[in-house]
């Protein structure tokens, strides 16, 4: 199944037991399940910045790493489905960064280089 991702998933504050994917480049293969701790944080090597993310019930591989993490709802039709962002996979433990933490490290290493 694909689709677009259509926006931040609740305004990026993952919660436990939210149902995520994730669309690993190197284990070629999308894997689910849930995340299972968010608000976990560290220093990300790329910006030099405090990360905020969570952990989940999925298992990835080295390389994995980058890859989109979203949740899927079903349209009020009960039909159709669509991938909201949650964040950005951090590890092969099936950590990821929020999404909105993601995007401010991108703004703030943009501004200073």
């Amino acid at each position: 199944m694909t689709a677009d991702i259509v926006g931040q998933y609740n305004n990026s504050q993952p919660y436990t037991g939210l149902s995520v994917c994730l669309s690993g480049d190197a284990s070629n293969a999308v894997k689910c399940g849930t995340i299972s701790a968010v608000y976990t944080s560290w220093t990300s090597n790329t910006c030099n910045c405090v990360q905020y993310g969570g952990d989940t019930s999925y298992s990835t591989v080295v390389g994995d790493s980058g890859a989109p993490v979203y949740h899927w709802q079903y349209l009020p039709n009960g039909v159709d489905q669509v991938a909201y962002a949650v964040g950005v996979g951090n590890s092969s433990a099936g950590n990821f960064a929020r999404i909105q933490n993601v995007l401010d490290g991108l703004v703030f290493t943009t501004l200073v280089t």
